[in-house]
């Protein structure tokens, strides 16, 4: 496994993710070629997921959601180069006890676009709005 991470993956943590993203990935765009994978231990990191997730197809991306301790938030989101792959693994992962007393749970990704900001005072409503305005017209 370390071999596989090693040359055919580059690894970058920032924002409160762990990026494992394939060197020579193909464009993997299309709706529903991601998986979106919870339940896991707060533990369990590229090392065991790589390798559960290979066996359906080609990985082009897998983010593990950290806290700053460096433990997972227990879930991650994963983008397959195809389809297939991404339906194969959610209908034979979804249950999987990755662990004993941890059975994952794996659906497609869903693609959302709204956000919620509540409990914000009055005055800082007309800045937020401006900022968020501005996030969203200029995000890919």
């Amino acid at each position: 496994m370390e071999d596989l991470l090693s040359e055919d993956f580059e690894k970058l943590q920032i924002n409160g993710q762990r990026r494992i993203r394939r060197v020579s990935a193909s464009s993997s765009e299309g709706e529903g070629y991601e998986i979106f994978i919870q339940n896991l231990p707060r533990d369990c990191y590229e090392e065991e997921l790589l390798p559960l997730l290979v066996k359906f197809g080609e990985v082009s991306e897998l983010r593990i959601m950290m806290n700053f301790s460096g433990l997972t938030r227990g879930f991650a989101y994963a983008r397959f180069a195809n389809r297939n792959s991404a339906e194969d693994a959610v209908r034979i992962l979804n249950g999987f006890k990755i662990r004993p007393g941890f059975p994952i749970l794996v659906q497609h990704s869903l693609d959302k676009k709204k956000i919620f900001i509540g409990n914000l005072r009055p005055s800082t409503m007309n800045v937020s709005a401006i900022c968020l305005s501005y996030l969203f017209r200029h995000s890919s």
